[in-house]
């Protein structure tokens, strides 16, 4: 592992219903992971992805990607290049009725100089019984 993979810290990386920064706070409503669908291909709400990283004084910026990959491991969005500032850095990403072709594992992965520092799955299925279809998130 690089030095750089090792000091920087990725300390919220989640999918949400909504997430907002005000000030230094981070608010987080609804985290997930998991996701059901009547049919496919679905069109999955609005949904956030809410970021905290600290680095330390010794590295004031990073340049990061946040990619949005399909259970192929396909992008399925426009990677989002994200400047990552000392000490403590947070984002809200928030996407609007992205399009599901599939169920199956889909991911958020955030790298740092071309290394994968985290990485987030969303498992996305099909309701199990007509008319017992379960909206929004399963835990």
């Amino acid at each position: 592992m690089d030095e750089l993979a090792k000091e920087l810290k990725v300390e919220i990386f989640t999918f949400c219903d909504n997430a907002s920064k005000k000030g230094g706070s981070l608010s987080i409503t609804g985290t997930f992971e998991n996701w059901t669908a009547k049919e496919f291909p679905a069109d999955f709400p609005d949904f956030c992805i809410a970021i905290r990283i600290r680095l330390p004084r010794t590295l004031p910026v990073v340049l990061c990607q946040l990619l949005i990959l399909n259970p192929d491991g396909d992008l399925m969005l426009k990677p989002l290049d994200l400047k990552v500032t000392a000490p403590v850095w947070t984002a809200v990403v928030t996407n609007r009725n992205v399009k599901l072709p599939k169920e199956g594992t889909y991911r958020a992965v955030l790298y740092a100089d071309k290394q994968v520092v985290a990485s987030l799955p969303l498992f996305i299925k099909c309701a199990p019984v007509p008319g017992e279809v379960l909206e929004g998130h399963l835990n």
